[in-house]
């Protein structure tokens, strides 16, 4: 059955455990739980099990940051996202709703 994104960007995101945090290194962050494939996050390159650092250059520590973050996003605009993905970071860019 299909779930419905919790966010304008496609996705689902949930806490990080703090065992992957401490392997992967982290601070903090967001794990990536569901992407919609019809949205902005799929077509940018995210995909589920990918954790989110920074969204338009604010730190996501939390799913509480996350949310805060996307409160502040324009309709419309590019956001660029820190992700990290097996260890390895990358930024992508894509267009909120």
């Amino acid at each position: 059955p299909r779930r419905e994104p919790a966010d304008p960007l496609g996705m689902t995101v949930s806490a990080v455990h703090p065992r992957i945090l401490r392997e992967l290194e982290l601070r903090g962050g967001v794990e990536v739980m569901f992407v919609d494939a019809a949205s902005a996050a799929w077509d940018a390159g995210v995909r589920e099990g990918d954790i989110l650092l920074v969204v338009n250059r604010e730190t996501v520590n939390d799913v509480d940051a996350y949310r805060k973050a996307l409160t502040r996003l324009p309709r419309g605009s590019v956001v660029s996202a820190l992700v990290s993905r097996e260890g390895e970071l990358l930024f992508v860019a894509l267009r909120s709703k």
